[in-house]
């Protein structure tokens, strides 16, 4: 089938950049760094024109590390999640000395469009991209939820499915499960959430694992909850004890669920208008399915947009 190209690259490229992102110096102490990254805005998107509200909860998923004008470094929830995995202690560490130094960034010359900044983010596999001006100034941040402005509904509505991008091999746990084995898992699988799980009735367990041929396939399981990156930054900034916490006391539930036959345009949505970075997929007897993020989202509309 021959699909029309996306409409991204008439989309105001201003609109697509946070002007104000989080910025903290290389001396500051990793702790504080975490407490103003999980500084989340309670806001309410009743216009989706209005994009400050969405910059400011996109701005704590990173913080940017300067000195003076100059961007030196990235310190990311993804990293934040790799520290409360290894156990470390964090109390005296500087953010300079754990930030990320080799960061990609873009020329705000060379950002001609929206896929230029979309197929960046996908070669390198990352979820921020500093915009700098000629001398190496910092200018703003784009991330996918920022991109995610730039999507049009058609052909959308009308195609693709929820099914045909979602991540099928979802990472999920037990609801018993601790908040150090969580951060370990995300760490181990490279994901940005673990869905929390329990066992469908026995009988119909026991039907999908005669019917899948593996008692540990998720397709037996049910979604009943979801512990984020996100989560864990807040969690390391209020102190909780990992070794102790588990995942039932603290899970985000109850999950909105879309189905795989949802259409993306329906998934897109529903991210944006509940605020979300990521969507539970099940099918209609609740047995969980995938998981689609923004970031695989946008990923797939580029990659279709620049083949056709």
């Amino acid at each position: 089938m021959q699909l029309p190209r996306f409409i991204l690259d008439s989309f105001p490229l201003e609109h697509v950049i946070d002007r104000h992102p989080l910025t903290v110096t290389p001396d500051m102490f990793l702790m504080d760094v975490i407490a103003l990254m999980s500084q989340t805005i309670s806001s309410h998107l009743d216009n989706p024109k209005t994009l400050s509200n969405f910059y400011n909860r996109g701005r704590t998923s990173c913080a940017l590390v300067m000195d003076g004008s100059q961007l030196k470094g990235i310190f990311t929830e993804r990293d934040t999640v790799a520290l409360a995995a290894s156990q470390q202690t964090l109390d005296d560490i500087r953010v300079g000395n754990v930030m990320t130094s080799q960061v990609i960034t873009l020329p705000i010359e060379k950002f001609s469009d929206v896929h230029t900044a979309l197929t960046l983010l996908r070669q390198h596999h990352i979820r921020h991209l500093p915009i700098v001006q000629e001398r190496g100034q910092l200018l703003g941040l784009i991330t996918f939820t920022t991109l995610g402005h730039a999507v049009h509904p058609s052909p959308l509505q009308r195609i693709w499915r929820v099914g045909d991008v979602m991540t099928s091999k979802v990472v999920h746990a037990s609801p018993t499960a601790s908040l150090l084995q969580l951060s370990q898992l995300m760490r181990q699988h490279s994901v940005s959430c673990v869905v929390i799980t329990q066992d469908q009735e026995k009988e119909a367990a026991n039907s999908n694992r005669e019917k899948w041929g593996d008692e540990t396939s998720p397709f037996c399981l049910a979604p009943i909850g979801i512990v984020t990156e996100r989560d864990i930054v807040q969690f390391k900034a209020l102190g909780f004890d990992f070794h102790e916490l588990q995942a039932h006391v603290v899970m985000s539930t109850p999950l909105f669920l879309m189905k795989p036959e949802d259409t993306l345009w329906d998934a897109h949505q529903n991210m944006r208008k509940r605020q979300l970075r990521r969507l539970v997929v099940a099918d209609r007897q609740g047995n969980l399915k995938g998981v689609i993020t923004e970031s695989s989202l946008l990923k797939t509309l580029n990659s279709m947009s620049l083949n056709h």
